[in-house]
């Protein structure tokens, strides 16, 4: 899971792809109020929708990008047409201004070919208040709630270190010719969410 605050963390049971650092805080009861079916596939399937909504704070800040950069330049060329046109401006505020436009401008169009965000995590709060979602305790949270996002209210009393999970690993498989690139996903439903080394590469039996 991961904590919100001092009062209140929402858990994400068995989420398979932890790819984002930085998160993106969702009004689940705000979605469901906006977009009823959205909001309610959301909370039946979370692991896709979620990262489908990761995937798409990705393509949001690509198209941000690309606005800003054609804003930028219309704000300075309706700059210019107003400076060729006033009978009185401070020449020395225009061109600061107009040097810091282009800076922004340039910054923009030489970092677009290499721009990749990473994409933000989505997490889910203030979910509809029903026994399915919002547990009273930890020891409330079962197997069956594997798959599926839950909410817990307390308050945190003590903290240990972080302690990584291993949810995937990737192998390369050395065979002669091969070559080929797999994931192997963890098991939640084993006590420790063992990783079972692969025996052979998928690619063997094709």
């Amino acid at each position: 899971g991961s904590t919100q605050g001092p009062d209140a963390s929402d858990a994400s049971a068995g989420n398979k792809k932890q790819r984002a650092n930085a998160s993106l805080e969702i009004d689940a009861y705000r979605l469901i109020s906006l977009d009823p079916v959205l909001g309610n596939i959301t909370l039946r399937y979370p692991d896709t929708l979620l990262e489908l909504l990761e995937d798409s704070t990705v393509q949001a800040r690509q198209v941000l990008r690309r606005r800003m950069e054609v804003a930028l330049q219309a704000s300075l060329d309706r700059m210019k047409r107003t400076f060729e046109t006033a009978t009185s401006v401070d020449t020395e505020e225009f061109t600061k201004q107009v040097r810091s436009m282009k800076q922004l401008l340039q910054a923009l169009k030489h970092t677009a070919d290499w721009y990749r965000p990473r994409p933000l995590h989505a997490r889910l709060v203030h979910l509809p208040p029903h026994l399915q979602f919002c547990k009273p305790t930890l020891s409330s949270i079962s197997s069956k709630d594997v798959g599926t996002v839950v909410q817990i209210s307390g308050t945190v009393v003590r903290t240990g270190p972080v302690r990584m999970m291993e949810t995937m690993r990737t192998y390369n498989c050395l065979g002669k010719g091969c070559g080929n690139q797999f994931t192997v996903h963890a098991d939640f439903g084993t006590s420790n969410n063992a990783l079972v080394p692969p025996v052979i590469c998928p690619m063997a039996n094709e």
